[in-house]
């Protein structure tokens, strides 16, 4: 199909136009990522990069309950910024692993379907309301989404026999790779075993082939997790610390959010009406959207799962059923897997729900583009489709600038200026990130989940004396009544909020 007066391949001309959209809403969320507010989470995570920076090391001087890859990723980040700065640094680098998760997905789609439509698959990514504001943010899930899906992608040409080998080794190497940037990639990586053993035994090419192919994987799997063992031995010293390391990355995390039974979070409170998310109180334009959108993904990829010689015929079945699969085991964790559901554990789940949605564009495209006048129903259709897309973007997006980052940035500026370089600080949130830990446990409200663990935190209040602490920080969250009964009446009897911040606390007596 041809525009005649140009002789330019039409569906080039809507390649061209997508392209054009997906950077138009790329460059919004930039915008939106400069001046949005941060997360609690965020600057716990700067914090504790800023530790990992400074020569401090995680699990041996402070509590982690997360593998460290993704603090040792943004620590380089004050080789180069300091005061405010990291800050923003810290977004443009999250905005471009966000905009990588972008291009691979379009390009996963590209390799699977080789059509134009792969571009909607990002476009849909970045429209999504739900979880937009996650995947903009200073944390570790989209990186280990990013890398999962750089292992998918590997894995997805190993299965269609393009270089094979090499293509197995690389794939075990970044999926093994994200699980050291955050553990909630596993139920993927379950399902790209799965699907690979079933290959080991019923795949194309020889048996011995076949077995050599999953041994690379393996191989491809066991370097990062080689090295990562090798570091801690370098860091644990003695059987003491490796035991201890190892709770930290097993038994703690779901110790951690048995806080969940006090606080639960129901697998579908962010589909509801949330001003946050959707940019308007109750039933909008922007979540119904959104939900239409989800309910298509998530249905199509069921429909892919069962039927998954219908795309390309049999040789493209183990693909079907390596994505279809990553899909629903990503939605089957966030279900029944996680105590705690919050909005960032949606990021994968999203971006197989833009694959799919996007697949069904396809199938539409493929469909139109056979019949007489199909040409200009797809032109009208792009037409209309852009238009919804930016006037829901905007929609969405637009009442989000008026909350901006402005204040968070202040605290750190009268921080500094408050605070002599090199002081202890007892901070519950995060946002000091330049000053010494009295304490092994900061930026969390670890006093709710203290009755949970099997193992005690040392005492704080000694800590406090014995650091010679003059300062506490609680944010305007108010974290310490998170705290327990005794050192909530240690700190108020000792620590007076500074005059206009009643976030700093400074040491009385």
């Amino acid at each position: 199909m041809q525009l005649k007066q140009f002789r330019v391949p039409f569906p080039r001309v809507l390649g061209l136009v997508s392209f054009g959209l997906l950077v138009a809403l790329l460059f919004i969320r930039l915008q939106l990522s400069l001046v949005r507010y941060f997360d609690a989470d965020e600057l716990a995570y700067l914090h504790w990069a800023h530790n990992v920076f400074s020569g401090v090391l995680p699990y041996r001087d402070f509590l982690l309950y997360v593998p460290p890859g993704f603090l040792y990723v943004f620590a380089p980040v004050y080789m180069f910024f300091s005061g405010t700065m990291p800050l923003i640094a810290g977004r443009v680098l999250a905005f471009c692993i966000f905009v990588a998760v972008v291009g691979i997905t379009s390009l996963l789609f590209w390799r699977v379907r080789r059509t134009w439509v792969a571009l909607w698959a990002g476009i849909i990514l970045v429209f999504l309301p739900l979880p937009a504001d996650k995947l903009l943010e200073i944390r570790p899930d989209t990186l280990a989404t990013l890398l999962a899906l750089i292992g998918l992608l590997y894995q997805c040409e190993a299965l269609r026999g393009h270089t094979r080998y090499a293509s197995w080794t690389l794939a075990g190497f970044w999926y093994s790779l994200s699980v050291l940037i955050l553990p909630k990639t596993v139920p993927q990586i379950a399902v790209a075993y799965l699907i690979s053993l079933l290959w080991l035994f019923w795949g194309n090419g020889t048996r011995n082939e076949r077995i050599r192919a999953l041994s690379r994987f393996a191989l491809g799997s066991a370097i990062p997790i080689g090295v990562f063992m090798l570091w801690i031995a370098l860091i644990a010293k003695d059987w003491r610390g490796v035991e201890t390391v190892m709770y930290s990355l097993t038994k703690l995390p779901f110790e951690v959010n048995r806080i969940g039974e006090r606080y639960p979070i129901l697998q579908w409170q962010f589909f509801y009406p949330n001003i946050t998310y959707y940019g308007a109180p109750g039933w909008n334009v922007g979540l119904i959207i959104n939900h239409i959108v989800w309910m298509v993904g998530l249905l199509l990829g069921v429909v892919r799962l069962v039927t998954p010689y219908i795309p390309n015929g049999k040789s493209g079945v183990w693909v079907e059923l390596l994505i279809a699969g990553s899909l629903i085991a990503h939605s089957s964790a966030f279900i029944y897997g996680y105590p705690m559901r919050h909005a960032q554990y949606l990021i994968p789940i999203a971006v197989f729900v833009a694959f799919y949605a996007a697949d069904l564009l396809d199938i539409a495209w493929k469909h139109l583009s056979r019949l007489r006048y199909g040409g200009v129903v797809c032109a009208v259709g792009c037409i209309v489709l852009v238009s919804v897309i930016l006037r829901v973007y905007d929609t969405v997006n637009g009442p989000k600038f008026k909350l901006t980052n402005r204040e968070d940035i202040a605290i750190l500026e009268r921080v500094l200026a408050t605070i002599p370089e090199g002081a202890y600080v007892l901070d519950l949130v995060g946002s000091t990130i330049y000053f010494k830990d009295p304490y092994p446990v900061c930026c969390v409200p670890f006093g709710q989940w203290v009755p949970y663990l099997s193992r005690p935190l040392p005492g704080l209040i000694e800590r406090l004396e014995t650091t010679g602490t003059r300062y506490v920080y609680q944010g305007r969250l108010g974290r310490l009544t998170t705290l327990s009964a005794s050192d909530q009446a240690y700190i108020r009897a000792h620590f007076s909020p500074l005059a206009g911040d009643s976030g700093l606390l400074v040491r009385t007596k």
